[in-house]
């Protein structure tokens, strides 16, 4: 997928516009993480070994692979597995 930069600073910048005006309280802004997070399949390297029934080092080796994507967000890695 190509980056969309313009696309993702507007939305980016409404989403700013709606928080620093409290139109948007915290459950609705974690709603939006939430369905974001529900999109791009967003799950810890345990979570995601444990559905997929392998090993830590087999999640590491998928990773490798560049079958399944690493992302850092809120200080912590995350998976994603949206193919």
């Amino acid at each position: 997928m190509t980056d969309n930069k313009e696309l993702r600073d507007k939305i980016t910048k409404r989403l700013d516009e709606y928080i620093s005006t409290n139109q948007l309280s915290n459950r609705d802004q974690v709603h939006i993480i939430e369905a974001v997070g529900k999109y791009l399949n967003l799950e810890t390297y345990s979570a995601y070994a444990r559905r997929e029934g392998i090993s830590y080092n087999g999640v590491k080796d998928r990773v490798a692979k560049g079958k399944i994507e690493v992302m850092e967000l809120f200080n912590e890695k995350f998976l994603i597995d949206n193919d």
